[in-house]
Parts: structure tokens; C-alpha cells; sequence
């Protein structure tokens, strides 16, 4: 199916008739590319597809006629969509709405009257009513399924959020993929079959009676857990928002982010751990060195260490004649300040008897200059003299010191990290100003995180709740089925009941393998346009689609569940545009792709995949509708051999008109 051309008159900024040339040839060239600046009438060609197809309220086309006219009193509007069949018919869709007030009054939506007539192959439908026609089109061009065909940015980005609180979006696609009308003859046949049990009271024994009871019940719970679910998601959107916010208060207000919080706690426990360890080290190598020290240590480390025992001793040595040097200059002044000193000149001068003391001090000490050095040694092992001749002692025998060499090895270990445990800490350090702050803070994540994993168990069991109850529901009926099997081959039309029973069990499988088949149709064409798309490819392996939710997950490399929230504005859209694209496939429509204003959300490296590898190959027919820095002269080059036709909306601010001319923005004509 291709649309061969497009008419408006009156809508919006298309105050006179505007004829838009949609064919193209046959060939490799499917693009036909309209340029229009903000406000010029991109949308509504758009609009205009889908009135033509549909009808639009009253209300919403009295808002569109065109201002100027509308205060002329001509409230007339006019469309017109010329449609190529895949049988090869040609098909002319003509809607209009007539103001019957014949400009007696000022005119309002009430005074609108639709009219639609339907051409094929230059003759009017044999059809008695518009409803009839109205049911013709919705047979050739399902009203539910052109949303995956005639989309716009506004569309892309609703797809790309992962919310449908309402459902529509699995009902749409169940209607594309063709299960909607399997579920339908399903439902059809029930109501048959219940008709035909009417005034059959012998039919519903207590057991039949009881297990539709039970049905009906189930049923209604599992609505009402449905409800729930929807309620449970938009809650948990609401709190992952909550603590996105929080997280960015973190970082704003103390420079790190909240998830570092815990981690300070295991960075202060650790540090505690470390210290431990280093006291509980040192303790070992003190006992190990005063009690049982190892042997097996290489000679020249029992040197070192006897010749640390040696330096202490020494330190310890000259600590005491320090102390006896000082005891020994008392002494000698206390003899020259005596009165029986008859070698001292008389009287001593009292003040300066600190001076000589000194003096003595520094006579004594100049006589042991291996005292003096002595005092410089620093202590390591601080060893009684018991303990030091045990470790001599031991020393002596050169044997294995390997454990102590572990040891010393595991001391500077711990001390190397605690060092950078501490460094690590200093920058998680908050002001005591902030301590308050940085407290409610951390409050408010907690719960909020506690909250986000509540509702989460919450959302997981009742998805198994859910699942449960669906599977009770098709044990359920199965069993009436079976019962009214069972039954009615002993009753009045038993065949039929029979039949109708074994048919919606055959529909029932056929449902579940259809749609295990769509879906698996769908996440392949999803996943492969997704791979080509996407800036980061190389980190998606797989795309899951739920069989009961028709929820879509994305699977990295890792087989980690990717949190669609978490990608980039860019990458939501490129999703989109993937399921859509994987939608259309999958359905086997061959419907024109009708897009309007589909980069503008879009980084230069997203729009360059959708340019090169999506327009080309997103169907028969494509048409998009584009403003200049969409499509620049850049990526007007790259769509050039794939365009048929060309044109670019002229918008006239002073008449507040738009009319179409051939060439692109800076092109004079098609191709040009």
C-alpha cells in the first residue's frame, strides 16, 4: 500500500487548497521528504492523514479551520487521501465537514456536518451508509495499528518513557501482531456457547456452577491486582526519582555521592580492623623476638638484629653513666663548696655553680665518646637484659627466621594501607557545620532506599501473585471446558457445545504459541534494528520481552537486566524507534511510514544511524516531515539516493498561509 497524494483546504495554516504529491516510482528510492519550519503545517499533514482515515471530533476539527477563514464565516473543510492498494486499486478517501448555518450566525462546532465518500477505481463504494464505509476503512487500515506507522517526536518519546499505566500499548500491539483478532474469536465463541446454555439449568450442575463462581471471582481479584500493580510501579517511579534527587543533594552539598555513605562505614571499619591488626603484628614480633624466635632467617639478618641488641644495650649503658656523670658532678660540688676544702680558694661564687657543673659534665663526657653516641640510638625492641640474652641466645643458632620475615613483610603491608584508608577517609569527611545536614540526608536516602526495595517485593510478588491467578484461571477453564464436554454429549446440542469447547481450547494454544511466536518475531527485529542503531551496541547481548506484560528488558553484555531510565535521553528514542520498527515488521502491514519531526530530541551520532540506517530500510513508503536542522544539507546528501520527491512547506506569517513548493529549502526543484 503506497498514498498517492493529499489534499487540504481550511485546516489550520492550509487556509487555501494544498495538493501534496506523495507518489513514487517504482525502485529503490522510497523516501519522499517535506521540509517545514516550526508552525509551517508539518503536523498537521499528519493530522490530516489520520482524519482523512478516521473522522476527528467535532470539536478538535472546528478548533482547526483556519482562523482567517473561520472570520469570513466559511467553516468548510476539506480533505482528500488518494491511497495505491497492494491489490493494485486505486483508492480515494474524500472527507469533508459543511458549515450548515448558511452565515446566519457566527459559526460554532455544532454547526458542522461530516460528509465521507469512498472511490475505488473511479467508483463511488456500493456501500449504503458512511458507517459502512467507515467499517471498510477500518477493515483495510486498523485504526489501532497506524500509531507504529504515523508517529511523530511527541509519540517516540512516550515510547521511549516505558510507561503505559492504562495498557493501551499491549492492546495495540496485540492488535498488530494479529492476536488481538485470535482473542476476540475466543470471546465470540464463549458468547455462543453461554447462549446456548441458556434455559439449560439441568447443564449447570453444582460443580459447574461453583467453578464459574470461582472464575468470576478470580477474575475480578485479578483485576484488582492489576490496578494494584499500576499503582506499585507509579509509586516506585515516584521514589527512584526521590532518591535520584537525594543523590544530587549529596553530590552538590558534600561532593560525593550517597552511595559513598555506606561505603564510609566499611572504610571506618576498616581502618579499625587495620589498626588492630598492626598493634596484634607488633605484639607477635615483640613475643616471637623475647620468646620463640624462629630459626631459618638468613645470617645476615641475625646480625642485624643482634647488632640492634647490642645498640640498645649501649643506649641503655649510657642512659645509666649519664646518670652517674650527673651523680658524680653533685658530688664533686657539693666537696668544693664545703668549708674543710682546703684546696678551694674561699668563697665560691653560688652563681656560678650551674656554670661548673656544666662543665664537669661536658669534661666527663668528652672521656666517653662511645657514651655520646650511644644516646643517639633509636629503641626497636625495648627488651629486658633477660630477654635480650634469650634472643642472643637463640640467635646464635642461625636457624629459620621465615615466619618473622612474613611478619615484618605483613607489618608494612598493613601500614601502607591503613595509610590509604585514612587518605580515603579524609575525603569523605563532612564539616561538623554539615553534620546535620549530612545526617538528614542519610535518613532520608535510607528510607527512601528501604521504601524502593518494599515496594519492589512488593511489585515481584505480586507479578507472581498475578501469574498464579492466571494460571489457576486456565486450570479453571479447562475444566469447564472439559465439563461442558463431558456434559453436553448427553444433552441437546451437544455437538455444537462440544465443538465450540474444543475450539476455544485449540484457540487458547494457538494464542499462546502465536504469541510466543510474534514476540519472538518482534524481539528479533527489535534487537537487530536496536544493535544497528545504537552508539553502544557492543554492550547490549540480548532484548527479553515479558509474555504476559509485554514488558521489553534490555540484557548487557554481563546478562544484567539494563534499567532503561538509566540510558540517555538519545538512546530511549533510538529504543523507540526500534520497537517500532520492529513492530511493523513483525506485523506483515505494508503500510507507508508517515514520520513528523523524528530528530529533533536526537545527538548528532544517533541522528546519523537514523539517517543512514533507518529512513532506507523503515518501509515501502516513507515519508518524513522535517525542519531544516533535522535534515540539513549534511544529511540531505546521505538521504539523496533514497529520495523520490522532495518539496518544502512555505509559510506566509503576514496571510498566515501555507503553500508547497518543489525543492528543499535551498533546492529550486526536485533533486535539484
Amino acid at each position: 500500500m503506497k498514498f498517492l497524494k493529499l489534499c487540504i483546504e481550511n485546516y489550520k495554516c492550509f487556509q487555501k487548497p494544498v495538493e501534496i504529491n506523495l507518489d513514487i516510482a517504482e525502485g529503490q528510492k522510497n523516501i519522499v521528504l517535506i521540509g517545514g519550519m516550526n508552525g509551517a503545517g508539518k503536523t498537521a499533514i499528519l493530522e490530516a492523514i489520520n482524519i482523512c482515515l478516521y473522522s476527528e471530533s467535532k470539536a478538535k476539527i472546528f478548533r482547526g479551520i483556519n482562523r482567517r477563514e473561520l472570520e469570513k464565516g466559511n467553516g468548510n473543510i476539506f480533505f482528500e487521501l488518494q491511497i495505491k492498494l497492494d491489490d493494485g486499486d486505486t483508492l480515494k478517501i474524500k472527507r469533508a465537514w459543511k458549515n450548515t448555518s448558511h452565515g446566519l450566525n457566527k459559526i460554532t462546532q455544532s454547526d458542522l456536518e461530516e460528509k465521507l465518500v469512498l472511490v475505488r477505481n473511479d467508483q463511488r463504494l456500493a456501500i449504503s451508509d458512511q458507517g459502512g464505509w467507515q467499517d471498510f476503512l477500518e477493515k483495510t487500515i486498523p485504526h489501532s495499528i497506524t500509531q507504529f506507522f504515523f508517529f511523530n517526536g511527541e509519540k517516540i518519546e512516550y515510547m521511549a518513557s516505558d510507561k503505559d499505566p492504562e495498557g493501551k500499548l499491549k492492546e495495540s500491539i496485540e492488535a498488530l501482531l494479529g492476536i488481538e483478532r485470535a482473542r476476540q474469536l475466543k470471546i465470540d465463541l464463549e458468547t455462543i456457547r453461554k447462549e446456548q446454555r441458556k434455559g439449560r439449568d439441568d447443564v449447570l450442575d453444582e460443580d459447574i456452577k461453583a467453578k464459574t463462581f470461582q472464575l468470576t471471582a478470580n477474575s475480578k481479584k485479578l483485576e484488582e491486582w492489576k490496578k494494584e500493580l499500576i499503582y506499585l510501579e507509579k509509586d516506585l517511579n515516584n521514589l527512584e526519582e526521590k532518591a535520584k534527587e537525594i543523590e544530587s543533594d549529596f553530590l552538590r552539598r558534600f561532593g560525593f555521592s550517597a552511595d559513598s555513605v555506606g561505603g564510609l562505614k566499611e572504610i571506618e571499619i576498616k581502618r579499625i580492623q587495620l589498626s588492630t591488626r598492626k598493634i596484634e603484628i607488633d605484639k607477635e614480633i615483640k613475643q616471637y623476638c623475647s620468646n620463640i624466635l624462629p630459626s631459618g632467617l638468613l645470617s645476615n639478618r641475625f646480625n642485624l638484629i643482634i647488632e640492634q641488641i647490642k645498640n640498645e644495650r649501649m643506649l641503655h649503658e649510657a642512659k645509666i653513666t649519664g646518670r652517674s656523670n650527673e651523680n658524680l658532678a653533685d658530688i664533686l660540688l657539693e666537696k668544693l663548696y664545703k668549708p674543710e676544702c682546703i684546696m678551694c680558694r674561699k668563697p665560691f661564687d653560688e652563681n656560678k655553680k650551674g656554670y661548673l657543673k656544666k662543665e664537669i659534665l661536658e669534661a666527663i663526657s668528652s672521656l666517653d665518646k662511645n657514651n655520646k653516641e650511644s644516646l643517639k640510638i633509636s629503641p626497636i625492641l625495648n627488651l629486658s637484659e633477660r630477654e635480650e640474652k634469650r634472643l642472643e641466645a637463640s640467635l646464635t643458632n642461625k636457624q629459620s627466621l621465615t615466619n618473622l620475615k612474613d611478619l615484618l613483610n605483613e607489618r608494612e603491608d598493613v601500614i601502607k594501607e591503613l595509610r590509604r584508608t585514612e587518605n580515603e577517609l579524609s575525603k569523605l569527611k563532612v564539616g561538623p557545620e554539615d553534620k546535620d545536614a549530612f545526617r538528614l540526608l542519610q535518613r532520608q536516602r535510607d528510607d527512601v532506599q528501604q521504601n524502593i526495595g518494599r515496594r519492589k517485593q512488593e511489585i515481584r510478588d505480586l507479578d507472581e501473585q498475578i501469574a498464579d491467578k492466571i494460571s489457576t484461571n486456565n486450570i479453571l477453564e479447562r475444566e469447564l471446558n472439559n465439563l461442558y464436554e463431558k456434559y453436553s454429549q448427553e444433552k441437546g446440542k451437544a455437538d455444537l457445545l462440544v465443538k465450540i469447547s474444543r475450539m476455544i481450547n485449540v484457540l487458547n494454544e494457538f494464542i499462546d504459541k502465536l504469541r510466543i511466536s510474534k514476540l519472538e518475531d518482534l524481539r528479533k527485529h527489535i534487537f537487530t534494528m536496536y544493535r544497528t542503531l545504537a552508539s553502544k551496541s557492543d554492550l547490549i547481548a540480548d532484548i527479553i520481552i515479558d509474555p504476559l506484560t509485554y514488558r521489553i528488558k534490555i540484557i548487557d553484555k554481563h546478562k544484567t537486566v539494563i534499567d532503561k531510565q538509566n540510558l540517555s535521553a538519545g538512546e530511549k528514542e533510538v529504543f523507540a524507534i526500534s520497537l517500532l520498527w520492529g513492530l511493523a515488521k513483525t506485523s506483515n502491514y505494508n503500510l507507508p511510514i508517515v514520520v513528523d519531526t523524528p530528530l529533533a530530541r536526537l545527538d548528532s551520532t544517533h541522528r546519523n544511524s537514523i539517517v543512514t540506517k533507518y529512513f532506507p530500510t523503515a518501509g515501502e513508503q516513507v515519508i518524513i516531515l522535517s525542519t531544516d536542522t533535522e535534515v540539513d544539507k549534511n544529511y540531505y546528501k546521505k538521504l539523496e539516493p533514497y529520495i523520490a520527491r522532495v518539496n518544502h512547506l512555505l509559510f506566509d506569517k503576514y496571510r498566515e498561509l501555507t503553500t508547497l513548493e518543489e525543492g528543499y529549502f535551498w533546492e529550486d526543484n526536485n533533486g535539484g
